[in-house]
């Protein structure tokens, strides 16, 4: 626990570190939103996530005992364990539909791409501080890990690649989704900290229906599960907050998904 609290404070330096300036923090261009358009938002976001558990869960269900799936249990899922172009392509469709209430609502009022923070304003520092962070977690990852650092490195590959981009497309969803969408509304009905907060919040519970059917918890278990996610949640709130560019948290949240398979 200690640990985990050094590597988080260290993380939260270092995001500081390296969007320190004056564009730091500097919000991208959105509607007014007031607390009806807020709310909106809020259900728009969940719909789809709401959607793809369903989804997961049929298919869990239909399937035979032991038998593989394309998609797992970690946020919208984790490829299988050969993981190929196909299982990248299966994530992405089901990604599609968790973001289509949000890219639906989105052409409906006409609002553009840099409202959810897909910008080339800082792209290329947003890429740089992912990639930070990914590099800074991976070393971590290898020093605590029991297994050697040399067998770990020697498992890295073309399989792996696959896993990277798999979750890629995973963190491309949720964070357009939570941070890119949602977050930036709440920040402009509830000011910044507290819709950074707020936004944490639910994305964190969101994961709770899948939780509960995909990974058959009870609910009492499933709720606990959801609400550990919550610092993480907000550490990605704060990369889009500090970048304000959509790229930097889904590097992060790809990464780390990536090095929970990876160790």
């Amino acid at each position: 626990m200690i640990v985990t609290i050094l590597v988080m404070a260290a993380t939260v330096g270092l995001i500081i570190l390296l969007t320190r300036g004056p564009a730091a923090g500097r919000a991208n261009p959105s509607p007014p939103v007031d607390a009806r358009r807020a709310w909106q938002a809020v259900a728009v976001s969940l719909v789809g996530v709401a959607l793809v558990a369903l989804l997961m869960a049929a298919f869990a269900t239909g399937r035979e005992p032991g038998a593989a799936t394309p998609v797992d249990d970690e946020d919208l899922g984790t490829a299988e364990l050969h993981c190929n172009l196909s299982d990248v392509i299966s994530t992405g469709l089901l990604g599609l539909l968790a973001a289509g209430p949000v890219l639906i609502y989105l052409g409906r009022r006409k609002e553009t791409a840099a409202s959810v923070g897909w910008t080339r304003r800082g792209r290329g520092r947003a890429v740089g501080l992912g990639l930070a962070i990914g590099a800074f977690w991976s070393v971590v990852m290898i020093l605590r890990s029991a297994r050697p650092a040399a067998e770990i490195l020697a498992g890295l590959g073309a399989a792996q690649a696959w896993y990277f981009a798999n979750h890629l497309v995973v963190g491309a969803t949720e964070e357009l989704v939570f941070r890119g969408f949602l977050q930036q509304r709440l920040e402009a009905w509830l000011g910044t900290w507290r819709g950074w907060l707020l936004a944490s919040l639910i994305m964190a519970l969101a994961h709770w229906g899948q939780r509960l059917t995909v990974m058959e918890m009870s609910p009492r278990d499933a709720l606990l599960s959801s609400l550990y996610l919550i610092h993480h949640s907000a550490l990605l709130g704060l990369v889009m907050l500090r970048s304000r560019n959509l790229a930097a948290p889904v590097i992060v949240h790809a990464f780390t998904n990536w090095l929970y398979v990876l160790s």
